[in-house]
């Protein structure tokens, strides 16, 4: 939650940082759509923030995926991996 958010954040500098976001994180949940797609904007702009507090930062938002990213477009993740590093190598 927010307050959790703001009670640990860090600026994490220059260090490269990707973050992926399945857009279908409510999936199987109870709730309106409406309520789903309130729920999705929060999910995503969290992971906006995150992604922030990098200079380097980028937030990726996978509209075709669940939570389990590592499952269902594991290329994107080894692909985000590959970038992190190749970013990280010294110049």
């Amino acid at each position: 939650d927010g307050a959790q958010e703001r009670r640990i954040a860090r600026n994490f500098g220059d260090l490269p940082l990707i973050v992926l976001t399945g857009g279908l994180t409510s999936k199987g949940m109870t709730i309106s759509d409406a309520g789903k797609s309130a729920t999705q904007a929060v999910w995503e702009s969290g992971h906006d923030r995150l992604a922030q507090r990098s200079s380097r930062g980028e937030s990726i938002h996978l509209p075709d995926t669940g939570h389990r990213i590592d499952l269902e477009e594991p290329e994107r993740v080894v692909e985000a991996i590959r970038k992190v590093i190749s970013q990280a190598r010294p110049r």
